[in-house]
């Protein structure tokens, strides 16, 4: 059907290309794009075909999405008539109710009949300032970032966390677009300033026109510049936040640092006072033993002699001690090698349970 219309009206082939912006978007990476703006004199007639981006904010889901609308315009001076093609992503656009209220109104009709080059500013205006509200809203986000970030104390909690380092991410390519944006917006109006002095129109209202066009053409170049330094500032404030996170970092380390000293302090203490009691206790064990041993009823004092005397019975002594420290020694064993093999049982039965984790996911 597209094709028939563009067959009886002779409109040139680059309104496919403007069209097949028109899908549904699979990243967001095609924010940043527009459609080149073309244009095509001949025989006392102009064509020209544009995309333009805006910001509209969707009160369901309380936040901003960037759209497009294709623009085509052919004006025949011969016969001072004009065909429009108006491409909106939505039906019922406010673009569409305001063209509708506007052709309605006679002081409208006339000042479009002067000049058709006056709706075009119309198309571009009656977005144009959404830009606007849509650079305030998240910069002032990022604002918010940024006095968090520069107001934080180290020996608090901290009020920037990787995830404001996520949003601040968020925020930037919500603003990388912009640049491609507004640039284009340039091009377009530039590209239309350059048909009306072209003189086709040969209308009174040129000049009145040129300068609502140049206005727009201006404001467009200060948003552009806008962006550039609200990408700065995300910039900066990613730094700032990165910054801090890694000073609080290297203040906990150091903390742990401290106690880490402290423990190790004392444990040298303590280190000392078990060198003092074992240098004590082998100094006294000795002396301890031989007295335990002599005061046994396995030695006696002959009274005629003063000879000490060794009861035939001692051997029980030493067939007693010797096995009762030989089961002491197996049994600490023992218990050590089950403590150690159980360690070792958990931390196959994790490892494994973390691999069989791997091979399922």
């Amino acid at each position: 059907m597209m094709e028939a219309v563009v067959d009886h009206h002779d409109i040139f082939p680059q309104i496919f290309s403007l069209m097949s912006c028109f899908k549904d978007r699979s990243v967001q990476t095609d924010d940043g794009y527009c459609s080149p703006v073309n244009s095509r004199y001949r025989d006392r007639s102009s064509e020209i075909c544009y995309s333009i981006k805006y910001a509209e904010f969707k009160e369901a889901q309380r936040h901003w999405v960037i759209r497009q609308t294709g623009v085509y315009h052919q004006y025949r001076a011969y016969s001072k008539q004009s065909i429009w093609i108006i491409i909106s992503p939505v039906p019922a656009s406010l673009l569409e109710r305001r063209i509708k209220d506007s052709m309605q109104r006679l002081v409208e009709r006339v000042h479009i009949a002067t000049n058709p080059l006056a709706l075009h500013a119309f198309v571009i205006s009656t977005y144009f300032s959404n830009w606007k509200d849509y650079c305030g809203h998240y910069e002032l986000t990022l604002e918010q970032l940024y006095s968090d970030a520069a107001t934080t104390e180290l020996e608090s909690t901290l009020q920037v966390t990787h995830e404001s380092l996520q949003q601040v991410g968020s925020l930037t390519k919500r603003f990388s677009p912009l640049r491609a944006i507004f640039i284009s917006f340039g091009l377009v109006l530039q590209t239309l300033e350059e048909m009306n002095n072209s003189r086709i129109f040969n209308t009174q209202q040129d000049q009145n026109v040129s300068a609502v066009l140049s206005n727009l053409r201006n404001e467009a170049s200060t948003y552009l510049e806008n962006s550039k330094f609200i990408l700065e500032t995300a910039k900066n404030v990613r730094h700032q936040i990165s910054q801090t996170l890694n000073l609080k970092n290297q203040d906990v380390m150091q903390k742990q640092s401290d106690s880490l000293v402290g423990i190790a302090i004392s444990s040298a203490r303590d280190s000392v006072a078990i060198r003092i009691i074992t240098i004590l206790t082998l100094g006294y064990l000795p002396f301890t033993f031989v007295a335990t041993v002599m005061g046994m009823n396995f030695f006696a004092m002959d009274p005629s002699t003063h000879h000490v005397m060794v009861s035939p019975q001692f051997w029980i002594y030493f067939c007693l001690s010797i096995p009762m420290t030989a089961l002491t020694i197996l049994l600490w064993r023992r218990n050590t090698q089950k403590a150690m093999f159980g360690k070792e049982g958990k931390r196959s039965s994790v490892d494994a349970e973390k691999l069989v984790g791997s091979e399922r996911n």
